[in-house]
């Protein structure tokens, strides 16, 4: 089963959940960002729906516990995996959030916290979690996890434990057990921060994405099977049928691909969707509300209002994935060989 290079099923899952994260902004997350402005919604959302936008972003977190394997197994010294996330993650966070802090201090919505630039400042870090700045949007929420998350993997690579990678997954996941559902029995709950930058309460997507991974590139064995099957009970544990069914399918089309099964996602429009999928997830929602009001106000239906305000968003992630995603990441990767941080080729893009 052993396979190798550009994992293309894995571009195309990333565009349908930024796609989803979008949709569920545009139609179901509206009557929140308008509180108290019923009418407004009503000439905005051409349908209710609840297309329940969290759970997209497990699938973001599956993806990135096979990505990041993939990185580190790319990454000779940690210096070398830690400048391929900054050149991955910075440039296109920074655009977004300057895009979208100026929007927001321009257009404030009173639903919605006033933004400060000094708040942006704190924002840029991409620590703003852990320092105690509240972020300025919403979607920023993940990235704590994600960074979290990093932090675990550049400490295996530290350790020189990548080849243990699997058995320290176990360890993390059956850690979660007690520390996330037995502790607060006895009225003990894990500090919030320690949760995050740990990355404790999706230790099972991170990790099933990482034993996904090593099927794809080794084969399937009992014990990744084993360690897949308690991957998705702490996924589920607890939560309620949605969730069961939907990281269900998740497993299973992760199996599907890597088992060589997904050409069907290799489709033109998803793999150029998960092309420009993470500054899409980053600009849709700030300047997406805006456009929706704004077309509201000019009498614009419902149905092409959703249609005219994705096409802006795709256009802007298009244009940040185009001008600075990408120009900036090698930029970033160029001054670090320069700069004698780095060796030549040896910062991935990820």
């Amino acid at each position: 089963m052993a396979r190798h290079g550009r994992f293309e099923e894995l571009d195309a899952l990333r565009g349908i959940a930024a796609f989803w994260v979008l949709l569920f902004h545009y139609v179901s997350a509206t009557p929140a960002y308008l509180a108290g402005q019923p009418e407004l919604v009503a000439r905005i959302v051409p349908f209710a729906f609840n297309f329940e936008g969290l759970y997209a972003v497990h699938l973001f977190f599956m993806i990135s516990g096979f990505v990041i394997m993939m990185t580190v197994d790319r990454s000779a010294l940690v210096r070398d995996f830690v400048l391929s996330r900054v050149a991955r993650l910075y440039p296109a966070f920074w655009c977004a959030l300057v895009v979208g802090g100026l929007l927001s201090m321009a257009w404030p919505l009173a639903s919605r916290h006033a933004v400060t630039v000094a708040q942006i400042l704190g924002n840029a870090s991409m620590l703003h979690d852990f320092i105690g700045v509240r972020p300025v949007d919403d979607v920023y929420w993940s990235l704590t996890f994600e960074l979290g998350f990093y932090g675990l993997a550049a400490l295996m690579l530290a350790a020189g434990l990548r080849k243990r990678a699997e058995l320290l997954a176990f360890c993390w996941v059956a850690l979660a057990f007690p520390l996330l559902y037995v502790l607060p029995k006895w009225g003990l709950t894990l500090p919030w921060r320690v949760q995050a930058i740990t990355a404790l309460p999706y230790a099972g997507l991170f990790s099933a994405g990482l034993v996904f991974y090593h099927i794809w590139t080794d084969r399937l064995t009992i014990w990744r099977l084993a360690l897949l099957a308690l991957c998705f009970v702490q996924a589920t544990i607890f939560a309620g049928n949605l969730v069961l069914v939907l990281t269900a399918i998740f497993f299973a089309v992760f199996a599907l691909c890597v088992a060589g099964y997904g050409g069907l996602l290799r489709q033109p429009v998803l793999l150029w969707l998960g092309g420009i999928s993470y500054p899409l997830y980053l600009i849709h929602g700030i300047p997406g509300i805006r456009v929706q009001i704004l077309l509201a106000s000019l009498g614009v239906p419902a149905w092409l209002n959703l249609a005219v305000t994705v096409a802006v968003a795709l256009t802007l992630a298009w244009s940040i994935s185009k001008w600075v995603e990408r120009p900036g990441g090698a930029a970033l990767r160029r001054a670090a060989v320069r700069w004698g941080l780095v060796a030549p080729a040896k910062v991935t893009a990820g």
